[in-house]
């Protein structure tokens, strides 16, 4: 089933990271999606499946060098960072919300 568009919020991200049910879940949909957008840490739940290796990323200032671990190709210091396969990251908190009207409007002009 193909879907549009699947957002991966940040947060405290131990507990996300242990649920089968979820990470199955990103691990069959995140590939196919028209648009993932990973907010924040949001980031890691990516890396872990090895969807960060050799994008563009970001993530909230604090954890970007923890995002280096993931082999993104640049780890960047920006609000917003849209890949061409349609992987966009935001950095935390505000900055997701950003995102999210640029996706709005990609989508729907």
């Amino acid at each position: 089933v193909f879907r549009d568009v699947l957002i991966v919020p940040g947060g405290n991200l131990e507990a996300v990271t242990k649920d089968r049910a979820v990470t199955s879940y990103l691990r069959e949909h995140a590939p196919k999606v028209r648009r993932c957008l990973a907010v924040g840490t949001g980031a890691f739940l990516l890396g872990e499946l090895g969807l960060v290796r050799d994008l563009d990323a970001t993530t909230w200032a604090g954890a970007a060098d923890r995002l280096r671990d993931y082999e993104p190709g640049r780890v960047l210091d920006a609000p917003v960072v849209k890949n061409p396969n349609g992987r966009w990251f935001a950095g935390g908190g505000a900055k997701g919300l950003t995102a999210a009207l640029e996706l709005l409007h990609d989508l729907f002009g």
